[in-house]
Parts: C-alpha cells; structure tokens; sequence
C-alpha cells in the first residue's frame, strides 16, 4: 500500500508544492492546532449521500445514524483508536494535497476503513481545479465517492466556485455554489447548494425500469443546502465555528410494482460547532473548548386508500461539548479530551407502518469520555514513532416505564457499563510528510459482555498518511 502512495505523490503531485499560509500579527494565534473541519466534512457526506447510509434512503434513525443495531458496547471506543483525533485533522488539513486511511479490527472477520484523498492542480490562470475523494467502509454508512470543486482567483483572497458529487447513482448527484475569503484576518467559506439534482428527471421524466429501480422518489420540495465555515483570531484566541441546514424537502414516494406501497416522506437536518484555541506558551502548550450540535428530523404520511398506515415523526439530536489540552516537549506529543454528549432518538405519532421501531418511543443517551494520548516522534525527519493513548467511557440511559426494552431494540448490549482500554502503536516516518502506524489495544474493564471470549484483546489498527 505504502509503494502505491508514494508511486501516486511522485508521479502526480503538481510541481508548485504547498501554498503556505499567509502570515499574521505576531499577538495572534499562528495556526490552527484542533480543527472541526474533519467533523464538518463528515458531517456533509452524510448528508450529500444518504443513500449508502445504513438502512438506506428511509431508515429514519437519523442522518449520522448515532446508533444501529450492529453496534456494540464498545463501537465508539473502537473508532477512538482507529480513526484521527481533531488535532490530526489539523495536521492534515493544513496543506492543499494529501492521503490518509485508516483501518482497524471491528470484528473477527470485517474491518473499520476511513480514507481521504484530497489534492487539485492549476488549469489556466486564476482557475484551478480541488479533488475530494473519500471512502466510509463502518456501521454507520458503506459509502466511497468524489467531490470535485472549480475555483477562480478574484483576488486579494476571495474566491468563487462550483464544487459538486460525482456517484454511482445519478439521482444522488448534488452541487454547490461557494463563496470564499482567505485573509489572514479571516478564513470562511458560504455555500449554497441543491440536493439530487437529477432526481426528479430520472423518476418522474425519464422513470428507469423496474428491474433496475423498483422504488421512484419524486419532490414535491426540493432539497437545498445552505452551510458555512469560518476561522479567526482575535488576539491570542482563535475562533472556529461551522454549521450547516438542509430546510424541509417533501417527496412522494412508491413501488412500481406494489399498488400499495406508497408515502410520502419529508426530511430536515441542521447542525452547527463552535471551537476556541489559545497557545498559553507559543505552541508548547495549547488549550481550548469546543461544543456542536446536530438534529434530523423526519416524518412519514401514507394516502388514505392505503391499508398499511404510516403517520409519524421521528427525530435525532446530538449534543456534545468539552475541552481539550496539546503539549509538547522536545520529541514528545501528548493531547488530552474531555467530553460529555448527549444523544437522544424520539418517535411519536399515530401508526408506524414502515419504522423500524413499530410504536412511540424515546430514549437518551448521557456519554462521558476521555482520552489522553503520548507519542514520541523523531527529532530528524525520518525514525521510529512509538505512542500510548488511554480511553474511558462512561454512559448512561435514563428510563422511564417500559422504555428500558424498547432501548434494548435500539441499542444493543444494553445497560453499557463503565468501558476503559489502553492502545499501544509502533510505526516509522519515512519523512516529515509521510508515515505508517500500527496498533493494537488492550481491554482493561474485562469485558462482561463476551464472558466465553478472551476479553482483554481489543483489536489492531494501521494508518498510513502522506502529504506532498
């Protein structure tokens, strides 16, 4: 894999390098050290392809899917030694070109794959072309696909462009208008975008056969999206905020070939995060808080000739909010979180034909976690890197009445007790652009849910990023 990275940056990387980033007042916050970009990109795929989310189109647990049935009580916990931190998101992103992957043992016989290309090359004076390709292989979404984005140079750091989806499916293709301004007073970007341009013409105009696509959506409302970034320092402090909404989009939606089968299905998300960062000695010691929120929200109504009744509601809040601490001495990296969330997953209404939970119902989730992590890095620019990190989480489910079984439908291996693991990782970093990690973890609350298993093995990891 290593040789395919490498062959790929030394054959296709544009000649001009990485853009550095403008200068600014020597009292403010030189760069970014934690970033939300990771969680905003994220949360945008989700959203642009809904379609090879788990459960598909009309599973209404929610646009990110905070929880579903394959899950166990120890997912989040996985995805902590697996996938990067906000702080490798920082690293990444600081560039205009790079890959990464990460991999990781989720069962005994499937793995946890997140991977992100992201490069762009000149085409002609001010207009240059950005790349996006990323690829979603968890219990969440099964997804890979590409983002394509055409800029054109207004100067004195604005920018205009299109950006749009490229995917197997023509109905899902979206596209976007955006705005930009990189200044070294402010960094932001507004978009403005339409969801599944081509749906309407393929189902409604064009309508593909049965045998390909048995099940037609057409808009009644359309789907917009309307999001935003911005990053800026105010004296030592630097501000982060991102946030986005899709507004309600109503579609009618049947079978071609069951008479009956048919609905109509409406469906909003929004969500916003807010982040503050300041060096209290240059960047030997950083320190900040960060908060988000996201909510999805669905209902289904079925025509009154329909036999099968549906006429509800559901929907998803996430909220999470706490602080975070980057240090660094010599050779050694260390980075500390704190963060308490709460989900909560609500369905009311009359008939529940077609949920998957037949019935009215809502559970919370309250969630508490830590991580703190140690990595030793060389001092030349290539060598060993040898780290540690701890994880611990806390959570709990309050109930009332009978709700207790009706969680234990909805998330599996139900009450979580206390789960606490250590991660070991060994790697090499052949430059200062490019690395491969190996790790594995260790249990250390002796599982209770697996009593017939070894408990103490909890799985290995590789990672492998290079930036050029």
């Amino acid at each position: 894999m290593l040789s395919l990275i490498v062959g790929l940056v030394v054959g296709f990387a544009p000649t001009s390098g990485v853009l550095s980033a403008p200068s600014v007042e020597p009292d403010t916050i030189q760069r970014r050290h934690v970033t939300l970009e990771g969680w905003d990109r994220r949360v945008r795929t989700a959203v642009w392809d809904r379609s090879h989310a788990f459960g598909g189109l009309y599973y209404d647990r929610g646009v990110l899917r905070r929880w579903t049935p394959e899950m166990d009580h120890e997912y989040d916990l996985d995805n902590f030694s697996i996938k990067p931190t906000p702080a490798d998101d920082a690293a990444f992103y600081a560039g205009h070109h790079g890959f990464r992957t990460a991999a990781g043992s989720i069962t005994t016989g499937s793995f946890v794959i997140e991977s992100e290309l992201v490069t762009g090359a000149t085409l002609t004076g001010p207009l240059d072309l950005e790349v996006r390709f990323v690829q979603q292989e968890d219990l969440q979404a099964t997804r890979s696909g590409v983002e394509v984005g055409y800029h054109a140079d207004l100067g004195k750091g604005h920018r205009v462009g299109l950006r749009h989806s490229v995917t197997s499916l023509k109905m899902d293709i979206d596209a976007e208008l955006v705005y930009e301004i990189d200044r070294p007073e402010l960094d932001a970007e507004l978009s403005l975008g339409r969801l599944d341009i081509a749906n309407n013409i393929i189902n409604e105009v064009l309508v593909p056969s049965s045998y390909h696509f048995d099940t037609l959506r057409v808009y009644q409302t359309v789907p917009y999206w309307i999001a935003g970034r911005m990053s800026m320092p105010v004296g030592p402090i630097r501000f982060e905020a991102v946030g986005g909404i899709s507004p309600e989009s109503r579609a009618d939606v049947r079978s071609q070939t069951v008479e009956q089968a048919r609905f109509a299905y409406h469906n909003t998300f929004a969500y916003w995060g807010g982040l503050a960062e300041t060096e209290v000695l240059r960047d030997h010691l950083v320190v900040g808080a960060v908060a988000s929120q996201s909510q999805s929200d669905a209902a289904r109504r079925t025509p009154d000739d329909v036999v099968a009744r549906s006429h509800y509601d559901a929907r998803q809040v996430q909220l999470r909010g706490g602080v975070f601490a980057l240090a660094r001495w010599r050779s050694l990296r260390a980075q500390a979180w704190w963060m308490h969330e709460r989900a909560s997953d609500r369905q009311w209404g009359s008939s529940f034909e077609g949920s998957t939970i037949d019935r009215e119902y809502g559970i919370e989730e309250r969630w508490d976690w830590t991580r703190l992590r140690l990595d030793w890095e060389p001092g030349v620019r290539w060598g060993p890197l040898v780290g540690i990190e701890y994880a611990a989480a806390l959570r709990s489910f309050p109930v009332e009445g009978d709700q207790e079984e009706l969680q234990r439908e909805v998330v599996r291996f139900f009450p979580y007790g206390p789960n606490r693991r250590v991660t070991a990782r060994l790697g090499f970093r052949f430059s200062p652009n490019a690395d491969l990690t190996f790790g594995a973890s260790r249990d250390l609350d002796n599982d209770p849910f697996f009593p017939d298993q070894n408990r103490r093995y909890d799985g290995i990891h590789i990672r492998v990023r290079a930036l050029w």
